[in-house]
């Protein structure tokens, strides 16, 4: 999925723009238990019952915690729905201003993974500079620079099954990433934020987040 994902971000990027529109979900521990938000693939479903009405669900999502409350950030392709039927939604069309600073500051919880040379299978990476590397790389394929990049948490594990009955058990291990983006280009930048990093997109992991650096 994060490959299709991917492949159709670009495309859109290529063909006319992309729209982002940038929202926030706030739940309370009432709002956590009545929708049985208790793991990554829960959230996801919760998500997703904001995008009901469009026929493709592309999005990312990055989940946060204030106190008891849970703050859910999306950023997608069109514009949620709201309804009473589900917590309030506040949105925002991201404007192309954001991007025209050349500093920003980041910070993404991601799983940094990697193929196995011997196996192909796709493996964990747990070594700080590799980690570092690997954001490195990524901003490189948008031609940005990264610099004081920093591993703020040690790898941390959850896992999950993916469907109610006879589901598969997903494992993601994970890290959060600080740093600063030098860009020349916003284009660059914006192109960025679409494809977010590492693998576990549609768990909500690899949401790129940024502030611009004002002088």
């Amino acid at each position: 999925m994060e490959k299709r994902f991917s492949e159709s971000i670009r495309s859109r990027i290529k063909k006319r723009g992309y729209k982002m529109i940038l929202s926030q979900i706030i739940l309370n521990q009432t709002d956590i238990v009545n929708y049985k938000l208790y793991n990554r693939y829960k959230i996801k479903q919760f998500v997703w019952c904001y995008f009901t009405d469009n026929k493709k669900r592309e999005f990312q999502f990055d989940i946060q915690y204030n106190n008891e409350n849970m703050i859910i950030i999306i950023l997608s392709e069109c514009s949620p729905i709201r309804t009473n039927q589900y917590p309030e939604i506040n949105m925002r069309e991201m404007n192309d201003d954001f991007f025209d600073n050349n500093l920003f500051e980041f910070i993404v919880t991601f799983c940094p993974t990697k193929r196995c040379r011997t196996t192909n299978k796709r493996i964990t990476i747990k070594n700080d500079e590799e980690i570092k590397n690997k954001i490195q790389n990524k901003l490189l394929q948008y031609n940005l620079q990264g610099e004081q990049i920093y591993v703020i948490s040690r790898p941390k594990s959850i896992e999950y099954i993916k469907k109610q009955k006879g589901g598969n058990k997903i494992r993601r291990t994970y890290v959060t990433c600080t740093g600063i983006i030098k860009s020349s280009n916003k284009r660059d930048t914006i192109k960025l934020i679409q494809s977010g990093i590492g693998s576990g997109k549609s768990d909500g992991f690899g949401m790129i987040k940024i502030i611009p650096i004002v002088n």
